[in-house]
């Protein structure tokens, strides 16, 4: 199959963070990680808010941080209008990452007690497939369910902490031809990779390889 080359709006620094908005996701370490960049850029948020309080520990951060005029609330959004706003995006944002606000909660030490941290660190995510497919950079949690997805060919795995997001945000935009090569990646990995037919294929071949071991 023919490469892909995926036309990108370096006019615009828009990051994209779809999602839930959850203390379970983190969205306060990427507000804190564009604290001090250019102001020439916007961390755009997308999705279903989870928990009322956590929202206004959110508003609350960006008002002190003042960032009010980089960091946006959207909301949950419509098929349509996620399109529009993942097509526009330099790249797109996929943490999964434990809020400083929760650490502080019982629920989260109960939680940590049982051991679900660790699937939060194996999860993985019905927006990375669709950021591929839109030729977008991806920045990531390092994260076990994201390895097989990203790279440094098409996006930046990220630690858990606000100077690895920081640098990561900074080097897209510093960066614009980079920003170029990573989205034809993501456009060829999925097209290669994510193909539903693709998938099939290789399904029925390892049921036919298993088949033939057990003649």
């Amino acid at each position: 199959m023919p490469a892909q080359t995926v036309e990108t709006n370096l006019e615009e620094n828009r990051f994209l963070a779809p999602g839930i908005i959850s203390p379970f996701k983190g969205q306060d370490i990427l507000i804190k990680s564009v604290s001090g960049l250019d102001n020439d850029m916007e961390l755009i948020f997308i999705g279903q808010i989870t928990n009322n309080d956590y929202c206004l520990y959110l508003n609350n951060l960006v008002e002190n941080l003042g960032v009010g005029d980089i960091v946006k609330f959207k909301g949950f959004v419509s098929d349509d209008q996620f399109i529009k706003e993942i097509d526009r995006a330099k790249a797109v944002l996929i943490p999964r990452l434990i809020s400083s606000w929760l650490k502080k909660s019982p629920i989260y030490k109960f939680r940590k007690m049982l051991g679900l941290d660790y699937m939060i660190s194996h999860s993985s995510s019905g927006v990375l497939p669709k950021a591929l497919a839109s030729g977008k950079p991806v920045l990531c949690s390092e994260n076990q369910g994201f390895s097989d997805y990203v790279d440094s060919n098409r996006g930046i795995m990220c630690l858990d902490r606000v100077e690895s997001w920081r640098n990561a945000i900074k080097f897209m935009i510093e960066n614009p031809n980079k920003v170029i090569q990573m989205s034809n990646n993501s456009r060829n990995f999925a097209a290669e990779t994510l193909d539903p037919k693709l998938i099939a294929k290789k399904h029925l071949s390892l049921y036919q390889e298993y088949s033939n071991k057990k003649l």
